[in-house]
């Protein structure tokens, strides 16, 4: 997982500076993540929680890919939302 570090959120972040490609990357390890979802789940319940998690994860991931430019400590608790959203839905996967 990775970290991003936010000094002031009165600042305005660079466009495309290395947090921004560290967020983008990110989304795209959670959208090839949610499609390959399907590769053997234990159970249709735990099943239907993981793929809601991990839709989570990817809106999240995506809202602190377009929010980032404009606010980087919102973008921060997204990325947070979203790394949170993929490890539950791991764990319904493993269980």
């Amino acid at each position: 997982m990775a970290f991003s570090i936010v000094s002031s959120d009165n600042e305005t972040a660079p466009r495309f500076d290395g947090n921004f490609y560290n967020n983008l990357s990110n989304l795209m390890f959670y959208i090839a993540a949610f499609i390959t979802l399907g590769l053997g789940p234990s159970s249709r319940q735990h099943f239907v929680a993981a793929v809601v998690l991990m839709f989570v994860a990817v809106v999240a991931g995506f809202l602190c890919v377009v929010v980032y430019p404009f606010s980087a400590g919102t973008a921060l608790w997204a990325n947070f939302a979203s790394q949170l959203a993929q490890i539950l839905s791991m764990v319904y996967l493993i269980e």
